[in-house]
């Protein structure tokens, strides 16, 4: 029968384990520093000469569906600025010779990040749709493809972003909670009613739906 482990080692086996755990979160930190000056940085470029007049003289990405030929044609009147943009910011696959899979994981991270942010930009834009039209456009694997799902899944981007409006009928307000990759549902709510809470999470905008809801059927 083996011997058991005494007390003592136990304690200095664990306290060599609290000094790992210490060092992996200084580095995850260093991590996510990196990451942040990222965010920070993420274009800058549009702001220059070279980018944002040709920006400013296309900003219809709003009216578009993302993919679409009308989205490409509009692509096209800015492709001076697009050339300018890509070789500036390793974000884009088309930073690279050999494309998305030349990029790094914290380029990766970003790309992510600038495609979910996208569909709030774009008509009836969704991650979703992203990752899937991308597959084709980037000539990316299933397997890579899966690993972006379950990044997006792991840091609660996966999910569309709800948003709470408000429309007061007869004096009376009324809440609506509206995914923002609903299409022509969620155009119709910003033309008519005034957004009062949007939340990155389900969760948040259900919790608030739900309290806004309380206190308009005691008033």
């Amino acid at each position: 029968m083996a011997d058991k482990a005494g007390f003592g080692a136990i304690l200095k086996e664990n306290w060599k384990t609290t000094v790992h755990k210490f060092w992996v979160y200084r580095y995850v930190l260093k991590i996510c520093w990196a990451l942040l000056r990222r965010a920070w940085r993420h274009d800058f470029s549009k702001y220059s000469r070279h980018e944002a007049p040709h920006f400013a003289k296309a900003n219809k990405l709003k009216d578009l569906k993302y993919g679409t030929d009308a989205y490409k044609k509009n692509l096209e009147t800015i492709k001076p600025a697009l050339e300018h943009h890509y070789k500036n910011n390793s974000h884009h696959p088309q930073h690279y010779e050999g494309g998305i899979m030349s990029m790094d994981i914290l380029d990766w991270c970003e790309m992510l990040a600038d495609w979910r942010a996208a569909t709030r930009r774009t008509k009836n834009g969704s991650i979703k749709l992203s990752v899937e039209e991308n597959q084709e456009r980037f000539m990316y694997s299933d397997e890579v493809k899966r690993k972006f799902i379950n990044f997006l899944r792991e840091t609660r981007l996966w999910a569309p972003s709800y948003n709470v409006y408000k429309k007061v009928n007869n004096n009376r307000a009324q809440y609506t909670m509206i995914p923002d990759d609903a299409g022509w549902l969620y155009e119709q709510c910003e033309k008519e009613c005034e957004l009062v809470f949007s939340s990155p999470s389900e969760k948040k905008a259900r919790k608030h739906f739900e309290s806004v809801s309380r206190r308009s059927e005691i008033e």
